[in-house]
């Protein structure tokens, strides 16, 4: 807990969550829910007002959730900020995400719906030469904010 005195923003915070019980019951093929099996939810909440902060901010929380990297495996997908495909993959089972990844080829081929933590369809529009609405630069919140960003099970 050395990293927790190292947060740099009063409005930021961590949290454990349980799991298990009614959560660990379904099977994997029952929702896309996935790391049923996980014991708990670790989640590093940054918060700030300020942009100018952001580096700082930024770093201590990566400086907290590399330190708890070892002890959680997965992440789940509600909880993160803006990570990147490989995170998104990682919420969820391979077979589950393959699902996702036809589910989105059949019902969002051009990524219309981009702007969530999002599975990327398998062919995107710019292979047939146009370019994705996702390739537009992001819509910046007036509040900095890493929710999520070092969100990982454990067990």
């Amino acid at each position: 807990m050395e990293h927790a005195p190292q947060m740099t923003s009063p409005s930021s915070s961590f949290y454990f969550q349980h799991l298990a019980g009614a959560i660990s019951r379904p099977g994997p093929d029952t929702a896309a829910f996935g790391h049923r099996q996980a014991a708990f939810d670790f989640t590093i909440l940054t918060v700030w007002d300020d942009p100018s902060e952001s580096p700082e901010h930024m770093t201590r929380a990566r400086e907290f959730f590399t330190a708890m990297q070892p002890h959680g495996s997965g992440v789940y997908v509600d909880n993160l900020g803006t990570e990147g495909a490989d995170r998104v993959r990682a919420a969820y089972a391979p077979a589950t995400y393959e699902r996702l990844v036809a589910l989105k080829d059949a019902y969002d081929p051009d990524n219309v719906f981009h702007l969530n933590q999002n599975v990327t369809p398998a062919r995107p529009e710019r292979a047939r030469g146009r370019p994705l609405l996702a390739d537009r630069p992001p819509i910046e919140p007036a509040r900095s904010a890493a929710g999520g960003l070092t969100s990982g099970y454990g067990s």
